[in-house]
């Protein structure tokens, strides 16, 4: 009997600690949504309300007809409660955390403080549009209660003029729509668009406020302190398609924007969480868009109030941006998107009312290069002869990297030539780094690309058979968002060098009476070294020769060294002995010889380095056996 007691003990300890977790986070239940495409009205602006089934946007496809008689749609799924639900202001920058865009994309709605209609504390009246809505609040529990309703898309603003408070916040003014959670229309809810507290002034006023068509109720009640005493509300509702629709606070319910038509938005306030603002665009073919993102400055507040964020279906970011409160235009350049949806992402920082402007401009183009290729294994294909146009996105936190892929089929030289609108007066700038790398990211050739420029090319690097890689970034430098032009060029050539030959490992052969042509690249901390092998069948004394185009200005700009199969470096002939081990290769010398004499049967290795000074001219290395 004692176990059986000890059992039911522990069946009650399980049920007591469930019931306490139920009353603390609630149920959780999870919100499937699926927004259906909707045309862009004759405003050429779209505002997904609307969910049904469990997936995000279809992929983007090219419109047809059907979509033109497509509506906005009611939300059929209420915000799920989470069970992390955010509960810190985000307002303070000092809190400021790095943008987690996985997190972002999973986040489902957070239910806001819904209203629930009360008709024992409620007033409820038409609220005006043509004159003043004068009343008070009778109790300290009452609720005036102002419905309305918008047959089309509008902009909605109020003012909300009192005596001075006793308090701070006299009244909590809250703006809410109507919604049927069922998807039926026969059920009613309400949710949140935005919230109004009353200041110390006497005239407090909301922000712009973009609405889809339907029903809404404005609802007053006390603030942290009763107050019987008059306000005087004066609401303005204009019919537009130039803002935003809350609530686009999520990506599945969102603002649809298309090419060269800018859309208003603004934040609206929640007592618990920055607004944030989502646009959906669809890329019907790969091409590249420009984002300009404008407001009012305000002076002298030199810190962020906007993120602005682009990133696709699948959470990757493709670009990210801060906007201060003195900034008046943020511009992300060029940025190449493949076909498919993606979404702009606009989060307040710092609570403010001020209305921004958000513009698109979108251009198809197959050569454009596609975010988002930072890495090896998302690299654009880049053909031999062809040209791609790119920019460096700006990142909030890292930066941007391009990734481009190309294929030689057999050994010879490569030259990237890389281009762009040179900027004067840019104070000696460096805006670009250029990397060619192999497919185990040995870097082959490092070139660096000045605001000033026009063009870099680079030294014509040996390659064998294969796949390469080429890199452009700016880390560490000043990152410019303006286009670039990036061409591979290919010459096939069975005599050069072929990197990565920096070691005795990966070594080229140089074969007998065979000149191999090179070139030593400027590398990431050093610059190139190049090793060839010579297989001896039996001894002979053998002669080296070296040479290279003849400069004017006398100076050591190459150096090469014969090691034995130990790696040890081997002299040349001398009368009283062993001479040099290190040959220096003047740049006004046509030819460089050495001779090195008795040379047992077995393998050697020739190294060729930078002299005292580096040139990337192109030299031609042989050997041959005898004097």
């Amino acid at each position: 009997m004692s176990g059986f007691k000890r059992l039911i003990s522990v069946y009650l300890t399980v049920a007591v600690i469930l019931a306490l977790a139920v009353s603390c986070f609630g149920t959780q239940s999870v919100a499937v949504f699926r927004t259906p495409e909707a045309a862009p009205t004759a405003d050429g602006i779209t505002t997904q309300e609307a969910v049904t089934e469990s997936t995000p946007p279809a992929e983007a496809s090219a419109p047809s007809e059907d979509t033109e008689e497509q509506t906005v749609t009611e939300v059929k799924t209420e915000e799920a409660t989470l069970t992390e639900e955010v509960t810190e202001n985000e307002a303070s920058e000092e809190n400021e955390k790095p943008v987690t865009f996985s997190e972002i994309l999973k986040a489902r709605p957070v239910l806001r403080s819904n209203y629930t209609p009360d008709t024992a504390l409620e007033k409820v009246t038409p609220l005006l549009f043509l004159s003043e809505n004068v009343d008070a609040l009778a109790t300290a529990d009452s609720l005036n209660v102002y419905t309305f309703s918008s047959e089309k898309r509008a902009v909605f603003s109020y003012t909300f003029t009192h005596d001075a408070p006793q308090t701070t916040e006299g009244w909590e003014i809250s703006l809410y729509c109507e919604y049927s959670p069922d998807g039926d229309g026969k059920s009613t809810a309400f949710r949140l668009v935005d919230t109004l507290k009353t200041t110390v002034l006497t005239v407090d006023s909301s922000p712009e406020i973009g609405l889809a068509p339907g029903n809404y109720r404005l609802v007053v009640k006390k603030g942290n302190l009763f107050d019987s005493k008059n306000y005087k509300i004066e609401a303005t509702l204009t019919e537009t398609a130039e803002y935003e629709i809350e609530c686009n606070d999520n990506i599945y319910r969102y603002t649809e924007i298309y090419s060269s038509v800018p859309v208003k938005g603004s934040a609206s306030y929640f007592p618990d969480r920055q607004d944030e603002d989502y646009y959906l665009l669809r890329m019907y073919e790969d091409g590249f868009i420009d984002l300009k993102f404008e407001h009012p400055t305000v002076k002298d507040k030199v810190s962020v109030c906007w993120q602005i964020l682009l990133f696709s279906e699948d959470g990757t970011c493709v670009y990210s941006a801060n906007s201060l409160f003195t900034d008046a235009v943020n511009k992300s350049g060029k940025i190449g998107l493949v076909q498919g949806n993606y979404y702009v992402l606009i989060r307040n920082r710092v609570y403010t009312d001020i209305t921004y402007t958000l513009t698109l401009s979108r251009t198809d183009n197959t050569d454009y290069e596609t975010e988002k290729n930072d890495t090896t294994d998302t690299a654009n294909l880049i053909g031999i002869g062809s040209t791609v146009t790119g920019t460096m996105a700006s990142q909030i936190n890292g930066i941007d990297r391009d990734y481009f892929r190309f294929s030689i089929p057999s050994n010879g030289n490569v030259v990237i030539d890389f281009a762009h609108e040179p900027i004067a007066d840019s104070h000696d700038k460096n805006g670009w780094n250029i990397h060619l790398l192999d497919s185990d990211g040995n870097v082959l050739y490092k070139g660096l690309s000045a605001w000033a420029d026009d063009v870099t090319v680079s030294t014509a690097t040996g390659l064998g058979k294969g796949v390469y890689y080429i890199r452009i970034d700016s880390e560490n430098l000043h990152i410019n968002s303006e286009k670039y032009y990036l061409t591979v060029h290919f010459t096939e050539n069975t005599s050069c060098e072929t990197e990565f030959n920096n070691s005795f490992e990966t070594a080229d052969i140089l074969p007998e009476h065979s000149p191999v042509t090179g070139n030593l690249a400027e590398m990431d901390t050093d610059y190139d070294s190049d090793f060839f092998v010579i297989n001896l069948t039996d001894a002979s004394d053998i002669r080296i020769e070296f040479t290279h185009e003849v400069l004017s200005v006398s100076r050591e700009i190459f150096n090469f060294t014969l090691y034995d199969g130990n790696f040890n470096e081997v002299g040349t002939f001398s009368e009283q002995g062993e001479g040099e081990t290190v040959i220096k290769s003047l740049s006004d010398a046509e030819k460089t010889e050495a001779l090195y004499k008795k040379l047992p049967s077995g393998r050697y290795y020739v190294k060729v380095t930078s002299g005292i000074f580096y040139s990337e001219i192109q030299y031609s290395l042989s050997y041959i056996k005898g004097e």
